[in-house]
């Protein structure tokens, strides 16, 4: 039974992290209710402009900024819709292979902005089951605050890699269709 204390002691020490995740799943519940995913993809959508470098570029950073809040997976799934859409329509301009550089871009965006807070994807609470299993020193000074202090430039120099490696890709393929303009439809 000592055990079974152990793991409550251990429990009740972590009931905010596992608060914040549980806000995290309650936030996204209410942002999918409310179709707030949808506007804030809409708008990056219309901040494009017409340029698909940065229509990559808002898509990943769309995902980022979802992801930090809600699991990955759950993101990706929230943006399934409007980029089928976009694909769809690429291909009615007659601008097909697009496919891959929209998922890619939502699923990248996603995987970074995991890292983005605490709560931003399961790995990081498997993270801090790890540092209180092998008792690192100093795990206690991990905050909510001081994990956005070094996420944030990180997920903002990844999201700025993940958006040139799209770039590339789409220059790649829209070079090899020199006949057709690589415009958004």
């Amino acid at each position: 039974m000592e055990s079974l204390g152990d793991i409550s002691n251990y429990l009740w020490h972590r009931l905010p992290l596992i608060l914040l995740f549980v806000g995290g799943y309650l936030v996204y519940q209410l942002m999918a209710a409310t179709r707030l995913t949808d506007a804030f993809v809409m708008w990056t959508l219309r901040k494009s402009r017409g340029s698909v470098t940065a229509l990559i570029l808002y898509i990943i950073g769309a995902a980022a900024a979802l992801s930090s809040f809600i699991p990955n997976t759950i993101t990706v799934l929230t943006l399934l819709p409007m980029l089928k859409r976009l694909d769809q329509d690429f291909s009615r301009q007659g601008i097909g292979g697009m496919t891959t550089v929209l998922m890619c871009s939502a699923i990248y965006g996603a995987a970074i902005g995991g890292m983005g807070s605490m709560i931003g994807s399961p790995a990081n609470a498997v993270l801090f089951g790890a540092l209180d299993l092998f008792d690192v020193p100093g795990r206690d000074q991990i905050t909510f605050f001081n994990w956005f202090l070094w996420s944030v430039p990180l997920v903002c120099m990844l999201t700025l890699a993940a958006w040139g490696r799209g770039r590339r890709t789409w220059r790649s393929r829209c070079s090899a269709e020199s006949d057709r303009s690589c415009g958004l439809p």
